[in-house]
């Protein structure tokens, strides 16, 4: 039981952690579209993703700042990563 009960806290908090993660790309990525274009994106946090943005004529600004980010914090790749295969 408490082998159980272990696995089930640490697949809650690793699934935080991504969560986490997810919104401090999404908040990045949007905030620098958003200067750069100077234009407003609206996402729905429980339904829009900025992995969506991928398939608008965003997409190359999206994968140069993905790149750029994740260069400068690894994890940032990690949750990128994560963020494509839960599509």
């Amino acid at each position: 039981m408490i082998f159980v009960e272990l696995r089930e806290q640490i697949f809650q908090n690793t699934e935080q952690k991504y969560i986490e993660l997810n919104t401090k790309i999404d908040q990045l990525l949007i905030k620098e579209l958003c200067q750069k274009y100077g234009i407003k994106l609206n996402l729905d946090e429980e339904y829009d993703n900025v992995m969506d943005l991928l398939f608008t004529p965003l997409r190359d600004d999206v994968i140069e700042l993905l790149y750029k980010h994740s260069c400068q914090q690894p994890e940032m790749l990690f949750g990128f990563i994560t963020n494509l295969l839960s599509h």
